[in-house]
């Protein structure tokens, strides 16, 4: 199996294990409020999205909703993102497919509540028109331009130009991209400049997939070392 270390310039080791940085009180409440994306989320979206390659389930597409849009609160999207989620989940279940995703939620000023979401979608399955109908159930009102965008990663498996190197290269890009709500205290630590303020999340602010939360020798392997510009790098040993 994989390890991957995870590097930085400045070469200094830094080990999520010795840094508590969590929001308080408890983390099932639906109305629990947080400002940042703290280390701990930040590490297991991290580790989830690589660990779902280990699992043969890559992570291929990047979808964004913006719930405000939708017109729906931010209290609101808390649900309707688990509600998505589900759906997902229960649609490749008909299809004999599994699903697993890395998802995060913002709230920044001008932007709207919204909510990055990587998953594996199955290359033979169409995903457009699903996900827009579902998305238009969940929020109860017509389609708005903007409301959904969805990508694809690419250099994903299934296609004849799979290269893993570049489908990591990507990867990496959008998990900096949907992990760059962290506090400013973290920037500083982890030698970061390009992470911004990303607002104010009432319920559950990011999550993984249960398959993707390993814990066995693959995650104990690790060694977490992060920095800036890539804000981290991907190296495999073998």
């Amino acid at each position: 199996m994989r390890i991957a270390n995870y590097l930085t310039r400045k070469s200094v080791v830094y080990s999520m294990e010795n840094h508590n940085n969590t929001w308080g009180g408890p983390r099932n409440k639906s109305d629990r409020i947080s400002h940042v994306l703290p280390l701990k989320s930040r590490e297991k979206i991290i580790l989830a999205a690589h660990y779902a390659y280990e699992l043969g389930l890559p992570l291929n597409r990047f979808v964004t909703i913006n719930w405000e849009k939708a017109g729906l609160t931010d209290r609101e999207a808390a649900e309707a993102t688990a509600r998505f989620i589900k759906y997902v989940a229960d649609y490749l279940y008909t299809k004999n497919h599994k699903s697993v995703c890395c998802w995060v939620r913002e709230n920044p000023r001008g932007g709207g509540s919204h909510v990055h979401i990587l998953l594996h979608w199955p290359i033979k399955i169409e995903l457009g028109k699903h996900l827009l109908n579902h998305v238009k159930k969940i929020s109860k009102s017509p389609y708005k331009k903007g409301v959904i965008k969805t990508n694809v990663i690419k250099g994903k498996l299934g296609r004849p130009e799979f290269s893993e190197k570049l489908y990591f290269a990507n990867l990496n890009k959008l998990v900096s991209y949907i992990c760059k709500g962290i506090s400013e205290t973290d920037v500083e630590l982890l030698g970061v400049n390009d992470q911004k303020n990303q607002g104010t999340i009432i319920g559950k602010r990011s999550g993984t997939s249960q398959k993707l939360n390993y814990k066995g020798p693959w995650r104990a392997n690790q060694k977490y070392l992060c920095g800036k510009d890539p804000l981290f790098r991907i190296e495999f040993l073998y």
